[in-house]
């Protein structure tokens, strides 16, 4: 609530945690305050462009795949209907905007990343998808 404005603010959700909660307070108060708020990083495609894949999240048995699509990528869960538009954290790591997982490159890794969500931490596998 901004007392000078009268502007309320309210946030609703139907999971324990609100992905993007940090980047959320932040902005909004840089937008109460007539700061700037700072923009999602494009993703550094020549970096992270090896990433595309198919994955076994093991702990869940779930195939996670991500994508390129022009300018963006994204991670699709397929057996959940998920897609998701990924952008880039930091120069490691890519954000899931929609669930709030964290992908990070592996070093001297090119078929496994660390995922991160809500406390849980564990290596994803790229997996062969191609049928003899």
């Amino acid at each position: 609530y901004d007392p000078k404005t009268g502007d309320l603010f309210l946030m609703f959700t139907n999971a324990i945690t609100i992905p993007q909660n940090t980047a959320l307070k932040k902005d909004l108060l840089a937008y109460m305050e007539n700061k700037p708020i700072k923009p999602f990083n494009a993703i550094d495609l020549e970096r992270f462009q090896t990433c595309t894949g198919t994955y076994l999240l093991k702990e869940a048995d779930l195939v996670l795949e991500i994508v390129l699509e022009g300018p963006k990528m994204y991670l699709v869960a397929p057996s959940q209907g998920i897609k998701s538009e990924l952008v880039q954290k930091d120069d490691t790591s890519l954000y899931d905007t929609t669930v709030g997982a964290t992908l990070t490159l592996v070093e001297n890794e090119t078929d496994r990343l660390t995922f991160q969500q809500n406390g849980f931490t564990t290596t994803i596998t790229k997996i062969d998808t191609e049928r003899p």
